[in-house]
């Protein structure tokens, strides 16, 4: 998704924040689809992450409990 803010730095970084920062309604769409996903999948967990220069954060997830871990 950021692959077209390479070079900008100060943008790259406003759009990690935005994606770090929690937004209800967006997480919950984000819940929604890991869950449609595992079921579709026949898995039985799945997440969304956002990765940045030390972090990955998980925004999303089913059946998985770990919400922060150092990259």
């Amino acid at each position: 998704m950021l692959n077209n803010l390479n070079g900008d730095n100060e943008r790259r970084s406003r759009a990690l924040q935005a994606l770090r920062d929690p937004d209800e309604s967006r997480d919950e769409v984000l819940r929604k689809f890991v869950r449609l996903a595992s079921q579709a999948l026949g898995i039985p967990g799945s997440f969304i992450s956002v990765l940045d220069d030390e972090f990955q954060t998980v925004r999303a997830s089913h059946n998985f409990e770990l919400q922060r871990s150092t990259r």
